[in-house]
């Protein structure tokens, strides 16, 4: 390319144009060397300064502006001769002389960025190699016409092998060529080429243009050329017509539009006429002009319809990039600033850069995060990442007990952080997966508002005894649509399970399996700006599956106790005692997760940040110091965001400590971040059993929640009294407070369903809640819990005087 600019550049200017096979002068630039020399269109140049035309390589050799040249040439069967003199070319000639270097420019640079996105994508290697050859041949094509002789061998080579390429490349996208004629014609490109290109490569071009059958090779380059670009528009069209889907269609169709414009006054006008006629009818100057929107056009598209999957990668890389021209364009203004207002600025510029480097270096995970939300914005209209999706949804499915809740957490809101077209939930009912409605206004069988997937999902059941469920069953994690189609072609599906595995809108299948069983199946489909899943979002997915599946677990749980509860009018007491199984074994679950993550992601987060410790110490001194310092600070981070995820899951010193080191301990935290705490605690360890103790943990956790997020608290008083027989725990908040029921059985009617699960706690361990409140005048929740079986039977009796006893105590 280069060599290309240099002899474009050097080359002098004589004014006219001849044909390489006749000699025929074609045009003859008025008021130019050529046309004051007499020279007119029609002439036949025979010779150049004694040389015969056909052995003139370069025609001008050693020449420049001001130079003489001698054309013999032959005007109605008469030879004469003309004496032309070179001159510098024009900015305009320079113009015309270099359009061709751009438009081979701008193909090499498309197809070298295409392939560095790209690598391991075939279409885009492909892409990449008739690129190079397309932009080598223009190249060529200019240098045979002022350098060497080898450089028109080299042109006619690549001219016909670009052919081939472009019908193969057009035979493979934008979709696959499904034909056995297919490599007949790829065959019979590829064997012309050859045929066409042998000549080129053994014989000199002096030796071509002397054999008589010069004009036939000549024109059969071209012809080869003008066919291969209809056969290739023909399978553009083809393979635009084949697609499917109307989304994919909409992201090639400006390609194929501009292909088309591209190529056809290039034919048309160019190639065919000079085929035909041995002279274009328009010069190739002016139709090459055309072929620029070829890289315009699949620059737009790869940008705008995301043609090769580039999106992320163009993401990631523009985030550095800005980051990159901030720094630099700093560091220069300041040198720039310092140099014109001090004499001896050049001796502060190490101080400078080092004083940047220091900032860049504590600024850059935040700005680094900031610039990413905005390309995010940008490019997909949101944000989001793992820890911020993962923490919001995991507290959301934990204090949710509704099927509703769930299905509008899972169909309408993680969809909408996703940035997902469309969501569908199907829980368990029976030995049927059946979807979830979670619209008040809508039918209990009609799901789909307008945020999920079609409304025909509704009309389809799963059976969890079939093929679809048992696989979802075994994966136990997110599967794509067309992973699902390859692993069940081979399995007997029923009516319902093909109506879902051929609908084209669902992308993603998430199966909520929770020990073994498959208690329901998220549908998730297109991700929306043509996006497409990451790797972050399989990782979000997989996380809040367990979460989910757990969730949809205790979903359907509460529900078939409710479901008794009106079907049964005496069950109050087997009501009592499966949610007493019920909130164990969320504690045993909650425990259980606690020490999954403590003994697994944790232990590993710290062998992780040990190793680049070492590692940074061994790097001492280098490039990699700093950066394996800051991805050690990172880990520690997370590592301490999933250690407070572990506490709030069970802390660690309920057990070891009792009630009120764990007290203690989560009201600290609380004080960083929330309201005053004042703590009023009587140490009870070994006083009071581990469900007792954990019992009222969560009715402390619960209490202070509401007050923190609810209350609107600045102030929260937190009192324990422990006896050998009595536990009284109070919590005490000056936030807005609301109009207590006279009876905590109606707290569900009225919706207050934490509060109703901290009554229910009580009452199991054979305690009483009280509550008080009333607007403006803040809430306190009161709980006596008796510690033994003789003390229950007092308390029974008792109650009143335990109250009067609190209430004193508590007004000193």
């Amino acid at each position: 390319m280069v060599l290309t600019v240099i002899y474009s550049w050097r080359q002098p200017f004589d004014g006219l144009l001849w044909s390489s096979i006749s000699g025929e002068v074609i045009t003859v630039e008025s008021d130019g060397p050529a046309a004051r020399a007499g020279v007119q269109v029609g002439d036949v140049v025979l010779a150049v300064n004694g040389i015969p035309v056909v052995e003139a390589y370069p025609v001008y050799a050693n020449q420049r502006a001001g130079d003489s040249v001698l054309f013999l040439l032959r005007r109605q069967e008469k030879p004469w001769q003309a004496e032309v003199t070179l001159e510098r070319a024009s900015p305009m000639v320079l113009a015309r002389y270099l359009e061709p270097v751009l438009i081979a420019f701008s193909l090499w640079l498309l197809g070298v960025v295409v392939l560095a996105l790209r690598p391991a994508s075939k279409e885009a290697r492909l892409f990449f190699v008739t690129n190079q050859v397309g932009s080598g041949a223009i190249a060529a094509g200019i240098l045979s016409a002022f350098g060497p002789e080898i450089m028109g061998r080299l042109f006619s080579v690549l001219l016909c092998w670009s052919s081939p390429l472009f019908v193969y490349f057009h035979a493979t996208f934008p979709v696959p060529l499904q034909n056995p004629r297919r490599g007949l014609l790829l065959k019979f490109f590829c064997g012309v080429a050859l045929a066409l290109s042998l000549p080129y490569t053994f014989w000199s071009l002096p030796r071509l243009k002397s054999s008589p059958a010069y004009s036939l090779l000549y024109d059969g380059v071209r012809l080869h050329l003008a066919v291969a670009l209809l056969v290739g528009m023909g399978l553009l069209f083809h393979s635009y017509w084949r697609i499917p889907s109307q989304r994919v269609r909409q992201r090639v169709r400006f390609v194929v539009a501009s292909s088309v414009l591209a190529f056809t006054p290039l034919l048309v006008l160019s190639v065919l006429p000079e085929v035909l006629h041995s002279v274009p009818l328009v010069p190739y100057e002016l139709t090459f002009l055309f072929i620029l929107l070829i890289p315009f056009s699949y620059g737009y598209a790869i940008y705008r319809h995301n043609l090769f999957q580039t999106d992320r990668i163009l993401n990631r890389d523009l985030v550095y990039l800005i980051l990159a021209l901030f720094w630099t364009g700093l560091y220069l203004t300041l040198v720039i600033s310092l140099n014109w207002l001090l004499p001896n600025a050049m001796l502060y510029t190490p101080l400078v850069g080092a004083l940047l480097i220091l900032t860049m270096t504590m600024t850059l995970p935040m700005l680094h995060e900031k610039v990413q939300v905005l390309i995010d914005r940008l490019f997909y209209r949101g944000w989001y990442n793992y820890r911020a999706v993962v923490s919001k949804f995991s507290q959301a499915l934990n204090a949710t007990l509704e099927e509703a809740s769930l299905a509008e957490l899972l169909v309408e809101q993680l969809p909408t952080t996703l940035m997902v077209r469309g969501a569908a939930l199907l829980l368990s009912a029976g030995r049927d997966l059946v979807p979830i409605c979670y619209k008040e206004n809508l039918a209990h069988s009609c799901v789909m508002p307008a945020k999920c997937l079609a409304c025909e999902v509704v009309a389809e059941r799963v059976c969890k005894d079939g093929s679809l469920a048992r696989f979802l069953q075994q994966a136990g994690g997110p599967v794509d649509t067309p992973h699902l189609h390859r692993a069940l072609s081979h399995r007997d599906l029923v009516a319902g399970e093909m109506a879902l595995l051929t609908r084209t809108d669902i992308q993603v299948w998430l199966p909520l399996v929770f020990h073994g069983e498959l208690e329901g199946v998220l549908l998730l489909g297109a991700k929306m700006a043509d996006d497409f899943y990451s790797g972050e979002d399989y990782r979000i997915l997989e996380t809040l599956a367990w979460q989910a599946a757990v969730t949809a677990r205790n979903v359907r749980l509460v529900k078939e106790l409710r479901c008794r509860l009106k079907e049964i009018e005496q069950s109050k007491q087997e009501l009592r005692q499966t949610h007493r199984h019920l909130l164990e074994w969320r504690e045993e679950e909650r425990k259980h997760l606690a020490r999954e993550i403590h003994d697994g992601p944790l232990q590993e987060l710290v062998g992780i940040s040990y190793r680049l410790r070492d590692y940074a110490r061994q790097t001492r001194g280098s490039s990699l110091e700093e950066s394996l310092i800051e991805l050690r600070k990172d880990s520690l981070c997370l590592l301490e965001k999933l250690r407070r995820i572990c506490t709030d899951l069970r802390p660690p010193g309920l057990d070891a400590l009792g009630l009120a080191a764990a007290i203690r301990a989560h009201a600290n935290e609380e004080v960083k971040t929330g309201p005053v705490v004042a703590l009023d605690l009587m140490d009870e360890k070994g006083l009071m059993p581990t469900e007792i103790t954990i019992s009222l943990f969560r009715v402390y956790q619960e209490a202070m929640n509401n007050a923190i997020r609810h209350a609107n608290a600045t102030r929260i008083e937190v009192r324990l009294e422990v006896s050998s027989e009595l536990c009284l725990l109070s919590v005490r908040d000056d936030g807005q407070g609301f109009v207590a029921p006279p009876r905590l059985e109606t707290l569900a009617q009225e919706g207050h369903l934490g509060l109703l699960g901290m009554w229910e706690r009580v009452e199991l361990l054979g305690g009483e809640l009280a509550l008080a409140s009333a607007p403006g005048t803040g809430t306190e929740v009161r709980v006596w819990v008796p510690l033994n079986v003789k003390c229950g039977a007092r308390h029974a009796n008792n109650a009143a005087d335990w109250r009067s006893q609190w209430n004193r105590s508590a007004s000193c």
